[in-house]
């Protein structure tokens, strides 16, 4: 999968959203070991920085976890973490949540203004 260039969301996001559903879906499995940055940034058609955005959008998700030398990993969501994921969360959190994705639309809306290219969406 490729980023789509017609979707507003940042590249990254998008890389984001397909390995969160390859988590999800079971392709990856709990305590997988990802495959490597250069990899996944191959198979994505994306530069490396981006591949590492995605997945500091997965880590701060607590989906995986990295470790220096050994790289990333899909987390072992145990029962205790299952049942706080579907615990009624603080609505501040989600409003940050949403308040955050609309930032990063925004960001890379700017960014390729400032790149010359025109955005795929454009600016309200």
């Amino acid at each position: 999968m490729r980023p789509d260039a017609n979707d507003p969301r940042a590249p990254y996001l998008q890389v984001a959203d397909d390995l969160r559903a390859a988590i999800t879906d079971g392709t990856f499995k709990p305590g997988q070991r990802l495959p490597a940055g250069r990899e996944l940034a191959r198979r994505y058609g994306v530069a490396a920085m981006t591949v590492n955005h995605a997945v500091q959008v997965l880590r701060d998700e607590r989906l995986v976890v990295s470790y220096q030398g050994r790289g990333v990993f899909v987390a072992d969501r145990g029962a205790g973490q299952r049942q706080a994921d579907q615990a009624p969360g603080d609505p501040a959190v989600a409003e940050l949540r949403d308040e955050l994705t609309k930032l990063a639309d925004r960001v890379a809306r700017l960014e390729s203004l400032v790149s010359g290219s025109k955005p795929a969406e454009a600016s309200k």
